[in-house]
């Protein structure tokens, strides 16, 4: 017999932990508790609504390293109800370009690992370097945010991720 489901969504497997001081997140020598975690998908919450404005496919593409940066905009679109594409770095040019598009991505976040990656392609996405300016002003203008999932986020239905996979034997 298989056990209860206590939590239908991620967002309230989340926000259960959201005051809770037990370690979350270890990340070579720095640390987060989930009430430090859910803050971070707070602020990452309320910068992708800032990015996302009224757009009707909420998908945001992240083209990172994995990293806490990778997990707080991934625990963001826990708290957001909109849709994180995790964008494979092995993929290349029209193939690359490809997985953005295929998957409406509204935004895509990238950093200086894998900026290249996008030179020369024709892309309808804004892009923002998580490194950058634009971003560190983004995060700090919502660093009062408390976590508190909309209410898409609490419909099971709701999409939270798109992964590509390497395609072994082909294009994902």
């Amino acid at each position: 017999m298989l056990p209860e489901i206590k939590h239908h969504t991620m967002a309230a497997l989340f926000m259960e932990r959201a005051e809770v001081d037990n370690p979350a997140l270890r990340f070579e020598d720095s640390t987060w508790t989930w009430r430090e975690l859910m803050h971070e998908a707070a602020v990452r919450c309320a910068v992708a609504n800032d990015l996302l404005g009224d757009a009707e496919i909420r998908h945001i593409g992240l083209l990172l390293e994995n990293t806490p940066e990778y997990l707080f905009n991934v625990a963001g679109a826990v708290l957001g109800g909109y849709t994180v594409v995790g964008i494979n770095p092995t993929h290349r040019g029209a193939e690359l370009a490809q997985d953005i598009t295929a998957t409406d991505c509204r935004v895509l976040l990238t950093e200086d690992a894998h900026a290249g990656l996008l030179d020369g392609l024709d892309l309808p996405t804004r892009q923002i370097d998580v490194n950058g300016a634009e971003y560190a002003s983004l995060l700090a203008a919502h660093q009062d945010a408390v976590p508190e999932p909309v209410e898409a986020a609490l419909d099971p239905s709701t999409q939270l991720l798109l992964l590509f996979t390497s395609g072994s034997t082909g294009a994902p």
